[in-house]
């Protein structure tokens, strides 16, 4: 079941598009369809997502889960990740268009994930720490959990924040930080001007980091992701 809040990649007053979940009984899958790219009407609810505070409707058989359990089965390892949808940017033209994932996308996932492995071997030897974030996420507040709600889906380190492909692109760029500031200070350049040209790397970094996980959720009025840190807190993120 394809865990979604809402369904909207863009919702802006004159374009509209959004992915309609297209239960198939014989495959016992959902797949989906893009509506609404070349002007045809929405004639459904991309609001009604399968997935409101972790209680799950199955557009497949219309039955539902519980929250507790949907958190135990994520616990249990029984969750993963989908990739529903595309984002095209063309040259040429201003704005989005869409496109349903296709094997090419999935091969370069994959892709993303063996380098992923290579990558944190040599920064693992070069720096001499585990370069993917290990340290426990918080949890704190009232009830433990009003900090950080993520744990009670049994993830509990920071690394775990960023998939595959976000973990391989952050740790190239923190790499490149840090060799930027080896080599200025290599050509001669003034220790105070080499650390402050790799602070301003390091903030611009950071937003790259505070955008680029798996709690950032689309936004399809602006059509682009939104921060993690929308609040004082880290909730579960669906879409």
């Amino acid at each position: 079941i394809p865990l979604m809040h809402n369904t909207w990649l863009a919702k802006k007053d004159k374009r509209k598009v959004a992915l309609r979940l297209a239960p198939n009984a014989k495959t016992k899958r959902i797949d989906a369809v893009i509506v609404g790219q070349n002007g045809e009407p929405i004639d459904f609810d991309p609001g009604a997502g399968t997935v409101v505070r972790a209680k799950v409707r199955c557009p497949l058989c219309s039955g539902t889960i519980d929250d507790k359990t949907t958190r135990r089965l994520f616990r249990e390892g029984q969750a993963g990740q989908r990739m529903m949808a595309v984002v095209l940017h063309h040259p040429h033209r201003t704005g989005k268009a869409y496109r349903l994932p296709n094997e090419r996308d999935m091969e370069a996932y994959r892709a993303a994930e063996k380098a992923l492995e290579k990558k944190r071997q040599q920064l693992r030897d070069a720096w001499g720490i585990e370069p993917v974030p290990d340290e426990p996420l918080p949890i704190g507040g009232r009830d433990r959990y009003d900090t950080c709600r993520l744990p009670l889906y049994g993830l509990k380190q920071w690394g775990e924040l960023f998939n595959a492909r976000q973990k391989l692109a952050l740790l190239t760029f923190a790499d490149a930080v840090r060799r930027a500031h080896a080599e200025m200070l290599r050509s001669s350049s003034e220790p105070d001007f080499a650390k402050a040209v790799t602070t301003y790397l390091g903030l611009a970094f950071d937003k790259i980091a505070e955008i680029c996980t798996a709690t950032s959720a689309w936004e399809p009025v602006a059509q682009c992701t939104r921060q993690m840190f929308r609040r004082q807190a880290i909730p579960m993120v669906w879409d």
